[in-house]
């Protein structure tokens, strides 16, 4: 004869699992969420020394950011205690950088950038600020479709971002600077 086992106990015993278990990830964005907006968090190390600082990404709604999971390995904490550093990226934005004119509609050239500020974790203080530019668009044409009106070139990679960051993460701690203010790109 075949039994089953009732699905409530099942998911019960399931629940209670997931209930022992911690997720460190989450446990730092958390405890890091007010950094962004310049709220430092006692526990976290001081962004000092050389070697790695521990690095954590944030978007520009104090979650985490896409990039977060291309982090080198090395550069990502275990703990609050251990993060020294929070890149805050703000919402990547699309600037225009030339209008060409036609006889029909205009064409405006568009390229997306990101401005990012790198926070120290444990003060909130900013130690650098930078806007990441995406790739410029192609160039207009002398003769183009009439219904063309935008040219975009390609989102910001996050090559760029951890180039910008890899100064900061790897090596000797640079100086805090001192801006207006946590939304301040620099």
């Amino acid at each position: 004869m075949r039994t089953s086992t009732p699905l409530f106990i099942t998911l019960g015993v399931f629940t209670l699992f997931l209930a022992g278990c911690s997720n460190p990830q989450a446990e730092i964005q958390a405890a890091l969420a007010g950094v962004c907006s310049g709220q430092g968090a006692s526990q976290a190390a001081a962004y000092a020394g050389s070697g790695v600082h521990p690095i954590v990404l944030f978007g520009w709604n104090g979650e985490d950011n896409g990039w977060s999971d291309d982090l080198p390995g090395e550069w990502n904490p275990g703990s609050v205690e251990e993060t020294q550093l929070v890149a805050c990226v703000e919402a990547e934005e699309e600037a225009s950088i030339e209008v060409c004119q036609y006889d029909g509609p205009d064409i405006t050239r568009y390229q997306y950038e990101a401005a990012v500020r790198l926070v120290e974790a444990r003060t909130g203080a900013v130690v650098a600020a930078t806007v990441l530019m995406g790739s410029e668009p192609r160039q207009c044409r002398q003769t183009e479709d009439y219904d063309l009106t935008r040219l975009a070139g390609d989102p910001v990679p996050f090559s760029a971002a951890a180039d910008w960051l890899r100064r900061y993460a790897e090596g000797d701690a640079a100086p805090v600077v001192a801006l207006a203010g946590p939304s301040d790109p620099g």
